[in-house]
């Protein structure tokens, strides 16, 4: 996950909670395997109800924006405010996994600096849906290829749709045989011009997967 977002967005922490489906209620922190986050062992599980900038993300489904330090003294528990000092973050976005019936958990960046999510960020957040064939560290790998080759294939075909990206992408696949099988939805989103300029325009394609539901 944090190889997927640190090429764009450039935080100094990625991490990941979800909800741990054994205990109701509890959000399960993912500890970073290199031990560079003790916070994480610190506060492995908390409530969905708790003073957690995360857990209000997932249980109110919505993107939690920190601005400063001040902000999150003010609005959340001091076990929040320990961990984002001890990480040394100066602001956080945390972004909601939603479920289909209960919510899955969130991301959250961090950054080391004041840190604007602006409206480019903000249609990067979530908006390519992929899933690669297999659960194994090939898998993984090829996720992040599938998903700088589409980028790639953007750049290259400005203007011309997601559909367009898509095709590209399948062409290299195939030419050079990297193998890469699995279903996806690649989307662009995108504010409406005036006078529409307080409106978004979703514009997707898909292989293999199910349409996206927008709400």
């Amino acid at each position: 996950m944090r190889d997927l977002v640190t090429s764009d967005l450039k935080p100094v922490y990625v991490g990941l909670v979800l909800v741990d489906n054994a205990r109701k209620g509890r959000l399960r922190r993912l500890i970073d395997e290199t031990g560079s986050a003790p916070m994480e062992s610190a506060h492995e599980t908390y409530d969905l109800d708790s003073g957690w900038p995360t857990a209000r993300a997932a249980k109110e489904n919505r993107t939690i924006v920190v601005t400063d330090e001040a902000e999150l003294r003010r609005d959340y528990a001091p076990e929040a405010v320990a961990a984002f000092h001890s990480l040394g973050l100066s602001s956080a976005v945390c972004v909601p996994l939603p479920g289909t019936v209960i919510p899955l958990g969130t991301l959250v960046l961090g950054w080391d600096e004041a840190h604007e999510v602006d409206i480019v960020e903000q249609a990067l957040l979530a908006v390519s849906i992929g899933d690669i064939t297999g659960h194994d560290l090939r898998a993984a790998t090829l996720m992040g290829q599938v998903r700088s080759m589409l980028r790639q294939a953007d750049l290259d075909h400005p203007g011309a749709g997601p559909a367009r990206a898509l095709a590209a992408f399948e062409h290299a696949n195939t030419r050079l045989d990297i193998g890469a099988s699995g279903t996806l939805i690649h989307a662009h989103l995108r504010p409406c011009p005036a006078p529409q300029e307080s409106s978004w325009e979703l514009t997707w394609t898909n292989a293999g997967h199910p349409p996206p539901l927008t709400l």
